[in-house]
């Protein structure tokens, strides 16, 4: 049976992840997140920082210069001088429990940004274990992930390593077997940087690879609809997006929605 993270509302659909609840001005806020539940998004991605006191909070960097205008770390406020920040001007900072409790029939692709991320994740999910079956927990940082996984094992899904993902393209690329994987979904770029060259990652190679070991790919971070419609052809279990009607209208268009 397949992880409760992965099973679908209606088989034959894709997966469509709000990046940041849609991205915007307001982005990884609960008004961004509940913009993206009210348009029909099940699943939403986000990012986590931790505070000096060991809070899990919601936001993409490392400060929130960009989007608030504040440019002290976050990792260096209580929750408490966090609470009066403002993304936007207007809209508060949300810890990871408010956000999982706000929506809580919502599933949460989860980026643990720096490495203090994991041992309050690792709390909280033993505090509420039924998160086990609503997130799957990637980052660029292997051994992040790997903490988890000696943790709580097959319970959680998580995302590819950046080591993972090597040994699947390596295999693609030498038309090797593809090796088996701890991860239980794929998380990849259409394209990432290397050598000084934009090089395809989310190809047909690497889809029908992934699909070989029994693992579903998911590409962001995809806002035009025609290569969401060559994603989904090729084999893309799950698109991010920041833009929310355009994908939800070519998966229905597709009639994958």
């Amino acid at each position: 049976m397949a992880h409760p993270f992965l099973q679908l509302d209606r088989p034959g659909t894709v997966r469509a992840i709000a990046h940041r609840g849609g991205g915007g001005a307001v982005e990884n806020t609960l008004v961004a997140f509940e913009r993206a539940v009210d348009r029909g998004y099940r699943h939403l991605e986000t990012d986590v920082h931790v505070t000096a006191d060991g809070v899990l909070v919601v936001s993409h960097d490392p400060t929130l210069a960009r989007v608030a205008g504040d440019p002290r770390p976050i990792a260096t406020l209580t929750r408490a001088e966090l609470a009066s920040v403002r993304v936007d001007g207007r809209e508060p900072v949300p810890t990871f429990d408010e956000l999982v409790t706000a929506f809580p029939d919502a599933r949460l692709t989860v980026d643990l940004k720096v490495d203090g991320a994991v041992g309050p994740m690792l709390h909280t999910l033993e505090r509420r274990p039924e998160l086990l079956g609503r997130v799957c927990i990637g980052a660029f940082t292997g051994a992040r992930v790997r903490t988890l996984r000696r943790r709580f094992g097959p319970a959680l899904m998580t995302a590819a390593t950046p080591g993972e993902i090597v040994r699947l393209l390596a295999a693609v690329r030498l038309r090797r077997r593809p090796p088996r994987l701890t991860a239980g979904v794929v998380a990849v770029p259409e394209r990432y940087p290397e050598g000084g060259r934009s090089v395809a990652v989310a190809d047909a190679a690497l889809l029908a690879a992934a699909d070989d070991v029994g693992l579903p790919v998911h590409v962001w971070t995809v806002n035009d609809p025609s290569r969401m419609a060559a994603l989904v052809a090729a084999g893309a279990a799950g698109i991010v997006t920041d833009e929310l009607d355009l994908l939800r209208g070519t998966l229905e268009t597709l009639g994958r929605w």
